[in-house]
């Protein structure tokens, strides 16, 4: 299987510090393999321009309706994953993704804004042809991301996402545990409240659990039975 590896939660959770943290460790245990890291929404100039769309920062202040929110991150999706993603996995190269619309579909447009689970994940899963191989949810109770938002001064300006009603983000919230116990097996499920380098080991360990595990990933990083180079 391809290395998808994946990092879900939500806002304010610390996807960004744990991303740079495996991104710079895997280049040390395995400079031979390249790592491209992404985000969703965004990842190429003409997709960051949607993503400013799609959380109301650009210059246009539409209202964007929940289907047709998703509908733009289907297209920001079609083109990153075809342009970039498939592509940099063809080649042998590990994709960490901050986000991944399966998942993040999952619990902002469906849970959280209520739009039919079966009908957009079913749109979603017929268009992969690469599927995520890990995926790590950075958990964060609801009430802290609205503590932090308000530590900080309060939502970044314009973010419609951040902005969203109050109910919205422990939706989303039940919206990622419901996903974590459902597929027990790709999603790791990390407390943000712990330690940051604890949960950087924690992740790093199911990193390597989880490339020894299939033939693919174990030749490409040179994996012995141990874990290790």
């Amino acid at each position: 299987m391809k290395p998808l590896i994946t990092f879900e939660g939500l806002d304010g959770a610390g996807k960004t510090t744990q991303i740079k943290m495996l991104n710079e460790r895997i280049g040390r245990h395995f400079p031979h393999v390249t790592v491209l890291n992404v985000r969703h929404p965004g990842g190429t100039p003409m997709t960051e321009e949607w993503r400013l769309q799609i959380k109301g920062q650009s210059h246009y202040k539409e209202n964007v309706p929940p289907m047709a929110e998703f509908f733009l991150l289907m297209a920001n999706h079609e083109v990153h994953y075809n342009n970039v993603i498939v592509p940099a996995l063809e080649i042998g190269n590990i994709v960490i993704s901050d986000r991944f619309i399966v998942d993040t579909s999952h619990a902002y447009q469906c849970i959280g804004r209520g739009l039919p689970v079966s009908r957009i994940l079913g749109l979603i899963q017929d268009r992969l042809s690469h599927r995520q191989m890990l995926t790590f949810y950075m958990r964060l109770p609801a009430k802290h991301i609205i503590k932090r938002m308000a530590d900080r001064g309060g939502p970044e300006k314009d973010d419609k996402l951040e902005n969203a009603a109050l109910d919205f983000h422990p939706k989303v919230a039940e919206g990622y545990d419901g996903l974590a116990r459902s597929v027990p097996n790709r999603v790791v499920v990390i407390n943000a409240l712990d330690d940051i380098n604890d949960n950087h080991e924690k992740i790093w360990n199911a990193f390597l659990l989880k490339m020894m595990s299939d033939p693919y990933t174990s030749a490409l990083l040179n994996l012995n039975p141990e874990g290790e180079i």
